[in-house]
Formats: structure tokens, C-alpha cells, sequence
């Protein structure tokens, strides 16, 4: 599975939009953060805080850990390679782009990458080639700017919303903070899960928006999402469809 995940991997070194691309993971217990999977100088964070996920990883049958990107405001500096063009460049200025410290082969290690904000990049002009990916072009950059650290936390620490953004999931969590909720139905509305008799602002919290709101001929008010319908009766939900 790893090799397979590797292949895709080699075929999508473009820009990567971090905020959206695989969700995020709301870190809700004291945890310790590993800076790579074969260990390092762990951190512990006590932080209640969404992070962006950037990497999934199974360790044995039933754990797995998630890479998280934490802002810091640590100047970096460095240099690499990147495949984008200039107009891929312009087209994703908010996005984050892998920068390889060296020309990426099939025997390397396709996950050693510094994300890098485009506007901390300047092109040198050097291009180059590499016969494991011929219909790629390599293009030197250097690079100076606060690099977002990417860390691996357990699954056991948070929750994971894989269709959520990181400042959604932040946001939601400051408002049920304010509420009398008792915390396992905190945790509920924060997975996503949604059962009879949560309010309306429960299911906003818990899914967000819904595509469509219509009232049915039995007075019902319905909710629509992409993958399940919500009845509400006197404000509250009475059905998940």
C-alpha cells in the first residue's frame, strides 16, 4: 500500500491546497507532537487547536497518525526544487508548495519536503531533469520566510474532519466552549455526528450549512446535505435520513 501511495505521490508533486485537501484534526487532549514517523525531538502541546492535515499513516492494525501543519513564526531559509510553472504559481499565490532539497527519484524519500508559501519563494532560473520522471521539469528555488512545521500527532489526541477546514473546526469549538454542553455531546456535535433531539445550531456546528432548507406538507422543516436529509419538529431534530 505504501509504494502504491508513493506512485500517486510522484504523480501529484503540484501545489497543494492544504486548507481543503484532507481536512483537519482538532487536538483536544495533551499530546505530544514527533516532527517524523522514526522519531525526533518530540513536543508536547497542550494547545486545544484545529490543525490543516497534510499526511495520514497507519503504525500496527489499529493506530494511526496524523501530520498536522503548525504555524510558527521562525524564519527559515533554504533551497530546492519545485515543479510548478510561473502560472501555476500565480494561479495558487495562497497556496503552499513542496520545495524537494533535491531532485526526487523512485529510490528517494518522496515525502522529505519543506511546504513553502509562494510568496517566500524566488525562482533562481536553473532547471533541470530526472530520468525517473521524465515529463517533469525541476526548477531551483531558494527560500526565506515563517515556515509552517509539519508535526505527527496519535489519533487518540482529537478528532479528525476530513471535509472541514482547520479555521471552520476552530471557529465551531470557541462557540461550543461558551456553551453548558456536557463534553461528550460537545465531542459528538464535533465529530459530525448528529442525533434526535440536538437544536438547529447543534446541526450547523456539527455539519455546517445545508445545501437546501424546505418545509414539508406535514410542517416538517427539512434540511439537506450531500449525504443525509435532517427533520426537525418545534426546532429540534426529530430524523436523520
Amino acid at each position: 500500500m505504501k509504494r502504491i501511495l508513493l506512485g500517486l505521490l510522484a504523480l501529484c508533486l503540484g501545489a497543494l491546497p492544504l486548507q481543503a485537501e484532507m481536512g483537519s484534526f482538532l487536538v483536544l487532549k495533551s499530546a505530544y507532537f514527533y516532527p517524523s514517523l522514526n522519531g525526533g525531538k518530540k513536543v508536547l502541546t497542550r494547545n486545544k487547536t484545529a490543525y490543516p492535515v497534510v499526511g495520514m499513516e497507519f503504525v500496527g492494525e489499529d493506530k494511526m497518525l496524523f501530520q498536522v501543519l503548525v504555524p510558527t513564526d521562525q524564519i527559515s531559509t533554504g533551497s530546492g526544487f519545485i515543479v510548478e510553472t510561473d502560472q501555476e504559481l500565480k494561479e495558487n499565490k495562497d497556496a503552499l508548495i513542496k520545495v524537494y532539497p533535491s531532485l526526487p527519484s523512485t529510490k528517494a524519500d518522496l515525502t522529505d519536503y519543506q511546504l513553502v508559501p509562494v510568496a517566500a519563494l524566488l525562482i533562481t532560473g536553473r532547471q533541470e531533469t530526472q530520468a525517473d520522471f521524465p515529463q517533469l521539469a525541476f526548477r531551483a528555488v531558494n527560500y526565506k520566510g515563517a515556515l509552517p512545521q509539519t508535526y505527527w500527532v496519535d489519533d487518540w489526541a482529537g478528532i479528525y474532519r476530513p471535509e472541514k477546514e482547520s479555521t471552520w473546526l476552530n471557529q465551531v469549538f470557541e462557540e461550543l466552549s461558551r456553551t453548558q454542553l456536557p463534553e461528550d455531546r460537545r465531542d459528538r456535535v464535533l465529530m459530525g455526528l448528529v442525533e434526535t433531539g440536538f437544536t438547529e445550531q447543534e446541526v450547523r456546528q456539527a455539519l455546517g450549512e445545508p445545501t437546501q432548507r424546505e418545509r414539508l406538507a406535514t410542517g416538517e422543516i427539512q434540511w439537506i446535505y450531500a449525504n443525509k436529509k435532517i427533520l426537525f419538529e418545534a426546532g429540534k431534530v426529530a430524523q436523520v435520513l
